[in-house]
């Protein structure tokens, strides 16, 4: 990669990192048979199930790493999920890879979330 693509994609990755927080704290305010909390950090993102009786085991830990640039997820479930989002510059705009994949954000969205709600 060139060194005028790489300070191109760490400049964009910050607000790919920030378009993925605000697509799940949309998905929190639109869920209506769970109540969902977040912890939000400088680059730390936190989803948590909430039942009426307290905690439910269900949440998703979102770290973004501005080194790489990429964003390493957790999901706190027995299968202990995890992977990481990485960003590629594509005509000039940065994209969200996943296993080397082009992903959508409505996608990742969905799957991020889904730790949480049990839908995957």
């Amino acid at each position: 990669m060139l060194e005028q693509d790489r300070i191109k994609i760490n400049f964009m990755a910050r607000g790919k990192w920030e378009e993925v927080k605000t697509g799940l704290k949309q998905f929190c305010s639109s869920a209506t048979s769970i109540t969902i909390r977040f912890h939000e950090e400088q680059d730390e993102f936190i989803l948590e199930r909430v039942s009426y009786e307290g905690f439910v085991p269900k949440r998703i830990r979102l770290e973004y790493d501005p080194l790489v640039p990429r964003i390493k997820y957790c999901c706190c479930d027995p299968q202990e999920h995890r992977g990481e989002i990485t960003f590629k510059l594509v005509n000039g705009s940065a994209i969200y890879l996943v296993d080397s994949r082009v992903v959508l954000l409505k996608d990742i969205v969905f799957v991020l979330s889904s730790c949480v709600t049990g839908d995957v």
